[in-house]
């Protein structure tokens, strides 16, 4: 069994070390704790006495999909708390402090005393901005790469064929899995 010590702070600096951006708010949807990745992230800092129907115009949380501020009922650690379940969700930013945009995963949960009254609720954000932005390039190079009416082939270092472009079939007459 792990023994914790009775100070709560020694966890301070354990969230605090995190890169991924931790919250938790209260049954009300205040904030209690706000990691410093929170606000390198969300381009923000915790914004105290912000109600949970201000996160989405304060951080510039955006529907991926239809490209407009989120809804309060939409709202990933909202979303967790109403339906209480895990959630996890990806978010575009676009602020003031990010117009540049970003996109965040945010993977969300209830919490609940020992009671199992449901107290509150906690986030984990993290910046996938990278793996997204490399997704969008692999998916454009793959439809550049079947669509196009040059042959194009791929080979390894031992002459094998790793790569066979439909395009190749059509000008060589052979498909992938004859070569």
């Amino acid at each position: 069994k792990l023994h914790l010590p009775a100070d709560p702070l020694f966890l301070v600096p354990i969230v605090d070390s995190l890169d991924a951006g931790f919250s938790v708010v209260d049954g009300n949807g205040k904030f209690q704790i706000w990691n410093e990745a929170n606000t390198k992230i969300l381009g923000k800092g915790v914004a105290v006495g912000l109600a949970p129907e201000e996160w989405a115009a304060h951080y510039g949380l955006h529907c991926p999909i239809e490209q407009r501020l989120l809804r309060h009922d939409e709202l990933p650690l909202v979303r967790a708390m109403a339906e209480r379940r895990h959630v996890e969700q990806e978010v575009i930013l676009l602020s003031d402090a990010l117009p540049e945009g970003r996109w965040i995963k945010v993977t969300a949960r209830p919490l609940y005393n020992a009671s199992h009254e449901m107290i509150g609720g906690a986030a984990i954000v993290r910046d996938v901005t990278h793996e997204k932005t490399s997704l969008l390039v692999s998916q454009m190079m793959n439809a550049f790469f079947k669509s196009s009416d040059d042959g194009v082939i791929g080979l390894n270092m031992e002459g094998q064929v790793l790569l066979w472009s439909p395009g190749a079939e059509r000008l060589f007459g052979w498909s992938a899995d004859e070569m």
